[in-house]
């Protein structure tokens, strides 16, 4: 992919009950080549696309708050 490609889409400060306070960043990728495959088996079980109204459950709390973000429209002056 191109970086040209590729910009920050959404930040996601959250912090789980009982766990540490962690930052989610999401990318938005506009064009790639290839086929997207997992390559770090040890953190992901597996990619897949779905459609917007079709995730998957469950979903990871900080995930599902970052696509809710990008649902929205940006705030004026956001970028």
């Amino acid at each position: 992919m191109d970086a040209a490609d590729v910009r920050a889409a959404v930040t996601v400060h959250h912090r789980p009950p009982g766990g540490q306070a962690r930052v989610g960043i999401f990318f938005e990728v506009r064009r790639w080549s290839g086929t997207p495959r997992v390559v770090e088996r040890g953190k992901c079980d597996a990619i897949g696309w779905f459609a917007l109204d079709g995730l998957p459950e469950p979903m990871v709390a900080y995930c599902r708050a970052g696509r809710s973000r990008r649902a929205r429209p940006p705030a004026p002056g956001s970028g």
